[in-house]
């Protein structure tokens, strides 16, 4: 069953009625204040797109590259979490490098076969992936990546697009920065709301790690090797990881 239509204009009004601009039972947001609603929302869409742990999805890109080409520019892409390829019906994985590491190494230039690292730079509409060694043929690469979050419009479907949880976000958040911007308070229940559904999308992308890891206090471990009897007897031989 699909869900029922929400568009952006739905999300402005209720917005302009949260803050307290417009009174509910006796206004209707005027024009230029839901154009005003509506670049706002963009803007905040536009921010949000970058926080990752406020960017909700994952995307697939595909990817071929070309011999001895080390740099692809992706629009819009802000990080990728994994990156591979296909050779022969063979899935193979490249390791992420960090920017110091890929860039302030010593290696050989032009070497060129199966490439094995990868590390993305942010670039103006996008980031760039670089891949070493240099590809020595075309090979079809798929990136798991999030990307920054289209602008909308106003009588767009967000139901299409995104989940309800994140419409909220987006409506509270909204009324929030109205009232910024024309001097309101800010309505305590409005800062409230925001932040439980901040937290929300927070936790559910990056959840708590409740995992425990079991540490044997008789094995040799430390800087040298030394098993540590206080630790034993401080935490019985359990560590959180």
């Amino acid at each position: 069953m699909s869900a029922l239509p929400f568009v952006t204009q739905q999300l402005l009004t209720t917005a302009l009625y949260m803050s307290g601009i417009v009174a509910r039972e006796f206004e209707t947001p005027s024009d230029s204040q839901v154009m005003d609603a509506l670049t706002q929302l963009n803007n905040i869409i536009s921010q949000k797109s970058t926080v990752m742990s406020l960017n909700t999805y994952y995307y697939p890109y595909a990817l071929v590259t070309e011999p001895g080409v080390e740099s692809y520019f992706i629009p819009n892409l802000i990080q990728p979490e994994t990156v591979t390829f296909t050779l022969n019906q063979v899935r193979y994985s490249l390791t992420k490098y960090d920017f110091d590491k890929y860039f302030g190494t010593g290696r050989i230039n032009n070497l060129q076969t199966l490439p094995s690292y990868w590390c993305s730079v942010p670039t103006l509409g996008g980031a760039t992936l670089y891949l070493y060694p240099l590809p020595n043929i075309a090979y079809d690469f798929q990136i798991q990546a999030k990307f920054r979050l289209s602008p909308v419009t106003q009588f767009q479907d967000l139901s299409l697009t995104l989940e309800q949880n994140y419409w909220d976000y987006l409506t509270f958040a909204l009324a929030k920065r109205m009232c910024i911007l024309q001097g309101f308070p800010v309505p305590d229940d409005v800062r409230d709301e925001l932040s439980a559904t901040e937290s929300n999308i927070r936790n559910l992308m990056t959840p708590l790690d409740y995992t425990m890891k079991r540490m044997s206090t008789l094995t040799r471990s430390g800087r040298y090797g030394v098993p540590n009897p206080a630790l034993s007897q401080l935490f019985e031989g359990w560590f959180s990881g």
